[in-house]
């Protein structure tokens, strides 16, 4: 079981580092098109919140994978909807950024 709970750590913390540095260069593209609107705010507190929650999940995960690897059934359900609502994340704001480049053209 600690080998799984490992694993997940691992896992996690790679994807949230790559994932965080991804999001933060494509929101921030999308917020620099239209910083001043509406949908430039939008993206700019999407972006931070994700970010934020990201995050906080990681260090609450960790920590709980640290006091005992048997929290692992408590802290994979959680990683999975994590992940999805992530990956939904990013591609809605790759999806704004290029419904933004074709309002650029």
């Amino acid at each position: 079981m600690e080998l799984f709970a490992n694993g997940i750590m691992l896992a996690g913390w790679i994807i949230l580092v790559l994932g965080s540095i991804y999001l933060f260069v494509i929101g921030r593209s999308v917020y620099l098109k239209v910083s001043k609107g509406l949908i430039g705010k939008f993206s700019k507190t999407i972006t931070l919140t994700m970010l934020l929650q990201m995050y906080a999940l990681g260090v609450v995960a960790t920590a709980l994978l640290i006091e005992s690897p048997n929290h692992t059934s408590l802290v994979l359900p959680v990683f999975v909807v994590w992940l999805v609502s992530f990956f939904a994340t990013i591609a809605e704001i790759k999806r704004a950024k290029k419904e933004m480049d074709n309002l650029s053209k």
